[in-house]
């Protein structure tokens, strides 16, 4: 992915969940109650934010002459990204109206926002959306990387889980199983290989599992 596309790639995607959002809304009269249609709009506006509070680091990124490992890791895992709440947004919700999974779903999107922003915040100048080597290359073991490997990613995935039990979509929840899932773990993969060079990493990660606490 070269420099524009990187810097592109949040632009098209807050253009597209924009625009299918406007299409929702023309069109709740027929097909979803007004309070639902409210709510998904609220989350939407939440999931932009979201977007914006990362662009900075495509913008970094943008600027980055270090040569990036990613294997095409990173163009499947923005792909699957955008995928996933572009197709909460297209296709129809399984429960229509206002209920328990827009309490629980709303929480737990906002828990796993504020996670991987609790991550990209500990790791500062060292996170990156490329794989890469940065001079000054060292372990973090504080923050939430006192629990995890990767917690940025592991609130990723918090993230769209409660997207997708927000909006009820089980189109949503299909690419976020089937797509989303996969291109973190592969990417993890890669990424490993080039920390594994790290000094250190080899003991950190013999005492912290990747994504889930006592799993994996």
């Amino acid at each position: 992915m070269n420099r524009y596309l990187a810097l592109a790639m949040p632009l098209l995607l807050a253009t597209g969940i924009i625009i299918l959002t406007l299409r929702l809304i023309l069109s709740s009269e027929n097909h979803r109650p007004a309070a639902s249609t409210g709510l998904y709009v609220a989350m939407t506006v939440l999931y932009l934010l979201w977007i914006l509070a990362e662009t900075r680091i495509a913008r970094r990124d943008s600027n980055e002459k270090q040569h990036a490992a990613d294997s095409g890791t990173r163009e499947l895992y923005a792909v699957s990204h955008a995928v996933t709440i572009l197709s909460a947004l297209w296709f129809e919700p399984a429960l229509p109206r206002p209920g328990l999974h827009h309490a629980i779903g709303l929480p737990v999107f906002i828990a796993g926002i504020v996670f991987r922003l609790w991550a990209i915040h500990s790791l500062g100048r060292h996170y990156s959306h490329l794989v890469r080597r940065i001079d000054g290359h060292r372990v973090i073991d504080s923050g939430p990387y006192r629990f995890l490997r990767h917690p940025a990613y592991a609130g990723m995935i918090v993230a769209h889980i409660g997207t997708t039990l927000y909006f009820s979509s089980i189109p949503a929840l299909c690419v976020l199983l089937l797509a989303l899932v996969p291109s973190i773990i592969l990417r993890i993969r890669i990424e490993e290989k080039m920390l594994s060079a790290v000094e250190g990493y080899a003991e950190y990660a013999m005492k912290h599992n990747r994504l889930v606490p006592g799993i994996w």
